[in-house]
């Protein structure tokens, strides 16, 4: 009996060393059907993997959303389309030029437009010229330069000192009273108004001479007086006076 005791024992002390044995090892990997091993941190993975694949399609959606509010910033964000300066409408017809509709020109000083309209009414054979400097520049039919001053000699296309103005005016002033004195019909005038008061004045001193200084005398300086200022009314519209106003008239220089 204790023999067969004692056989059971080592019997169940081996099954039980068998059994935490078999415990203890690793596990051997599963195989599938095309020799691939599954383990339980492949099922993790596939676990895992189908995970993501689900979680695919809100970060596809969120890209989407992030490029379509990358697409509206970036129309919002569009540069604006370029400025004009110079729009031809604003000119009319008579100017041309590279200047014109062209938004890398610079702008035109517009104080000189409305003079150079003028000129192209009066003068429908000449043309302006508009460069991308924003210089203008009168030129006939066929786009040669063409130069157009006024009676002073400055362009359309330029400021001038008021002073300079002056200076001209005057200038222009003496030139008329000149060309006037010179002329044969203001000297013949001029001639008759002095010898009208040579006799005016040798009639006045024979009246002194021959008595009657009294009321006679009065009379006397009164008809001369009277006379002479009649004439002297004369010269000065024989030498045809300038007006006061002055007013720019431009000329095509040849």
């Amino acid at each position: 009996k204790d023999t067969s005791r004692r056989i059971m024992k080592i019997i169940v002390c081996l099954v039980v060393c068998s059994a935490a044995l078999a415990q203890a090892m690793p596990q051997a990997p599963q195989v599938t059907s095309r020799g691939r091993a599954l383990s339980n941190g492949g099922a993790a993975q596939i676990n895992a993997a189908a995970g993501g694949g689900t979680a695919a399609p809100a970060a596809t959606a969120g890209a989407a959303r992030s490029l379509t509010g990358g697409v509206a910033a970036g129309a919002a964000a569009a540069p604006a389309a370029p400025v004009i300066a110079n729009p031809l409408a604003d000119f009319g017809q008579g100017f041309f030029g590279q200047g014109l509709n062209n938004p890398a020109a610079f702008p035109v000083n517009r104080q000189f437009v409305p003079t150079a309209q003028q000129i192209l009414r009066t003068r429908p054979n000449l043309r302006v010229r508009v460069d991308t400097f924003g210089q203008l520049t009168f030129t006939n039919e066929f786009g040669v330069e063409v130069e157009v001053e006024d009676q002073c000699g400055f362009s359309p296309f330029e400021f001038v000192d008021p002073i300079e103005i002056q200076e001209c005016q005057f200038e222009l002033q003496q030139n008329r009273l000149s060309t006037v004195q010179n002329s044969p019909a203001f000297r013949t005038q001029l001639q008759a108004f002095e010898q009208r008061q040579l006799a005016e004045r040798n009639a006045f001193i024979q009246r002194q001479l021959t008595g009657g200084a009294g009321a006679a005398g009065a009379v006397g300086v009164a008809g001369p007086t009277g006379a002479v200022t009649g004439a002297a009314a004369r010269a000065p519209a024989a030498a045809a006076p300038a007006s006061t106003g002055f007013s720019r008239q431009f000329l095509v220089r040849v």
